[in-house]
């Protein structure tokens, strides 16, 4: 068998003989993987800012609700990226989040609504068993 040592396809003769690869080949092969990881980071990077701008932006404004609003937007747009697979459950997780404290801050400004309407409506909740926001 004609083994070229020092390339990846030397590698992988190697690891199919059931062989331990020699040194050329294990750098070889590294350097391969570091290419691959290189690539895949600069394809996610690609990918998130693609999908950011695909995202409608958030209305503007100097407060928490719009800065919880952009926050959201970005988690949508990395929902979007498939290469964010491995982080959906957690991004997920952060958005269901985010549109409790969006929307408990849209009934706090609200007019009318004081602390006593607030108090007053989780304790409705509470007792028909609703989830709390």
């Amino acid at each position: 068998m004609n083994q070229q040592h020092g390339t990846n396809s030397g590698y992988q003769r190697h690891r199919r003989a059931g062989e331990r690869a020699c040194p050329k080949c294990r750098e070889a092969h590294r350097v391969y993987r570091a290419g691959l990881r290189a690539k895949t980071s600069d394809a996610a990077a690609a990918g998130f800012a693609e999908a950011l701008n695909a995202e409608p932006e958030v209305s503007e404004g100097l407060d928490v609700l719009a800065d919880h609003r952009e926050n959201l937007r970005y988690v949508r747009a990395a929902m979007r990226d498939p290469g964010a697979v491995r982080s959906v459950a957690s991004l997920s997780k952060r958005r269901a989040e985010l549109v409790a404290v969006i929307a408990q801050a849209e009934a706090a400004s609200r007019p009318g609504s004081s602390v006593w309407d607030q108090i007053a409506e989780r304790r409705r909740a509470r007792r028909e068993g609703l989830p709390r926001l």
